[in-house]
């Protein structure tokens, strides 16, 4: 959540700074993101914080041991009730959210292309497990709790669930159960939250195919799952299992592009997986497949519709969800749905989306106000917006200039409008600046509080000074890193801020209603984060029958 609302934030900085005569807009969209920063960061988990998670349901009796063995089946005593479960609340410092979980025992015994609200229930206790902040080495335990409350055991993780992520790492948790029909089903949740320089992969969309960086993500995933498949004595060779896979966000994408490529391609395995045992449920889930004629019933991606990340991939990029959409406005009312989250978390509130305009006589404390009479959805706008960051450029002008060149801009032809143009042009230098960001966070010089303390300072200034110009990420950059002190190569960094700004630029200055857009979605920057929020999924689930 607050990665989310850091990226969003900044691309809106960016977008800004990038085009001139808007200083009083930039103003305006840039002091309401102070509060946002502010309210943001004070109600965010430390990266001291762990994940808990208990259930009523758990054994005395624990298992110390962190190898894919079966000692821990002692532990893994699946019983007839409600499973209690808590873990990290991304909202609040020290706080947890609580859910309960049906009883566990008629888990598998529905074909998996047939949506049930309890499987749901269920994989999202399985992705919650991964939400641990940033006490990466406690992951595995703090999860063996939630495993052994359904009876599964052998409770295992790849090494990169267990450290700091890097911009190639993927984390997965996997276990065990035997079925009372003699078969051995396997989870696997995927980490979903606290991936820091994972963020560099999600960008990662590759020209063609299915996105890259979710693809090559799947792809270790699978090779993880298949090691540990051959390392368990229970499982034989080319024998039928049951497979269980939940993510949400990018873990959701992830999940699903394990789902096509198992069934696409069974040999990926050294056992079976028949499609009524293949349960993989997401939440949340951006696009990330590219189409093909093959179905997946038994991917279930459950979906607020009002979720701007679950609709991030523009349309014209070509991408899909694989399997079938759920959307959770059937569950319940936004009324119940709020009720039910401030049980969840004090600071928890669904904010409809609202088209704003900016209010220069700032009442009330901000610089955004509602217009009035306005009837578009967060997804309308959302779509409207992406539509316009992948628009072409206009054609050159017959004398060979071109119609976003300027004295200055050393990439007059850059833009987004299709995969390749994304890919030559921006998604190397993005990664290459979301690492910088978060290598520099890592140093504790450079964090949220930093941004929300230098909006007045620092970034307001630069923007002014950077009105018109492609170059204004490099300028906040500086700005910033020298408030801390932090040293960097300028001569790598300011290249790759080169490319980003002036993009950007040449994007938005083709669009005579891009200021405005900027300043709706600086101005929903709430609304952005908690649709897309995982507990509003939750609170929509927890009324489904």
């Amino acid at each position: 959540m607050k990665k989310t609302l850091l990226v969003l934030s900044l691309f809106s900085c960016l977008a800004l700074a990038s085009c001139g005569g808007q200083s009083s807009s930039s103003e305006g969209a840039l002091s309401s993101l102070e509060s946002s920063f502010s309210q943001e960061a004070s109600s965010s988990a430390t990266s001291e914080d762990r994940i808990e998670v208990t259930s009523e349901s758990v054994s005395s009796e624990e298992s110390s041991s962190e190898s894919i063995s079966s000692e821990e089946s002692s532990s893994a005593k699946e019983k007839d009730e409600a499973v209690k479960m808590a873990y990290k609340d991304p909202y609040e410092k020290d706080g947890n959210i609580e859910i309960t979980l049906p009883s566990p025992s008629k888990l598998f015994e529905r074909k998996s292309s047939e949506f049930t609200y309890d499987m749901a229930k269920f994989s999202y206790g399985l992705f919650a497990i991964s939400c641990h902040g940033s006490d990466y080495e406690g992951t595995l335990d703090d999860a063996k709790p939630f495993f052994y409350s359904l009876g599964f055991e052998a409770v295992s993780s790849n090494e990169d669930m267990l450290k700091v992520p890097t911009s190639d790492s993927v984390g997965v948790l996997v276990a065990k159960k035997k079925l009372s029909n003699g078969q051995i089903a396997i989870a696997l949740s995927l980490r979903s939250r606290d991936y820091e320089k994972e963020w560099a992969n999600n960008l990662t969309l590759g020209a063609s195919g299915d996105h890259k960086g979710f693809s090559d993500s799947a792809d270790k995933v699978i090779a993880f799952l298949s090691s540990y498949i051959s390392s368990q004595s229970d499982i034989a060779a080319g024998s039928n299992i049951t497979l269980w896979v939940s993510g949400y966000s990018r873990g959701g994408s992830i999940s699903t592009l394990i789902g096509k490529k198992i069934a696409s391609n069974p040999s990926l395995l050294p056992v079976k997986v028949n499609a009524d045992d293949f349960y993989v449920y997401t939440f949340e889930a951006p696009a990330a497949a590219e189409p093909s004629e093959a179905a997946y019933p038994f991917i279930h991606n459950i979906i607020n519709r009002n979720d701007w990340i679950a609709g991030v991939m523009p349309k014209n990029y070509g991408l899909v969800r694989p399997g079938v959409d759920h959307y959770v406005e059937e569950f319940a009312t936004l009324e119940q749905v709020n009720e039910l989250g401030k049980t969840l978390t004090p600071n928890y509130e669904f904010l409809p989306f609202k088209e704003k305009e900016l209010d220069y006589a700032q009442t009330n404390g901000t610089f955004f106000k509602d217009v009035e009479g306005s009837t578009l959805s967060g997804n309308e706008f959302f779509s409207t917006f992406m539509g316009m960051l992948t628009s072409p450029l206009p054609e050159k002008p017959s004398d060979g200039s071109s119609s976003s060149e300027s004295s200055n801009n050393p990439y007059p032809d850059y833009d987004l409008h299709d995969r390749a143009s994304w890919a030559d042009h921006f998604e190397s230098p993005l990664a290459y600046l979301i690492e910088f960001v978060f290598e520099a966070m890592e140093s504790g010089k450079f964090s949220m509080d930093l941004l929300s303390e230098n909006v007045g300072s620092i970034i307001l200034p630069a923007m002014a000074i950077a009105a018109g110009q492609g170059n204004g990420l490099y300028m906040l950059l500086e700005a910033l890193c020298s408030k801390v002190n932090y040293t960097f190569d300028a001569d790598e960094v300011k290249p790759k801020c080169d490319v980003l700004g002036w993009t950007i630029a040449n994007v938005l200055s083709n669009d005579p209603n891009a200021i405005g857009n900027i300043i709706c979605l600086a101005g929903n920057a709430n609304y952005a984060a908690n649709n897309h929020y995982a507990e509003t999924i939750w609170c929509y689930l927890s009324y489904a029958e």
